[in-house]
């Protein structure tokens, strides 16, 4: 029974005689639904699906932007018997009996217009 007493004295003296809590905050519904959306993993896995859905969108598009390709090509044959036979064989391949030089150089353009509906069918 004293301990009853005390305890009721001790919530009395602390409800009444004590300052308010200084560390307690009053929120809007606005705060606590900032804060929710701030700590929301549901939320950030969204973003970050969302983000992943844009970037896909924009490799898709690179299928409808024209591509232009460059090559060079050199090459050169030496008479490896200086003249002395009419033709030469190294391994599988038989060269004239006269030294080559040859360079190439191509410039490819390409634009798909039409695709006769294939984007459509994968998706893109």
């Amino acid at each position: 029974m004293i301990l009853l007493r005390f305890v009721f004295l001790a919530v009395l003296f602390a409800h009444f005689l004590l300052p308010p809590c200084s560390w307690a905050v009053s929120l809007t519904f606005d705060d606590v639904l900032a804060r929710a959306v701030e700590h929301s993993p549901d939320l950030a896995i969204a973003k970050y699906d969302v983000a992943a859905k844009r970037e896909a969108v924009n490799e898709r598009a690179y299928d409808y932007v024209p591509t232009v390709e460059l090559r060079s090509y050199a090459e050169q044959y030496k008479d490896l018997t200086q003249g002395a036979a009419a033709v030469n064989s190294v391994g599988d391949v038989v060269y004239s009996s006269n030294s080559q030089a040859q360079v190439s150089h191509y410039v490819t353009a390409q634009l798909t217009l039409w695709d006769f509906g294939v984007r459509g069918k994968r998706g893109i």
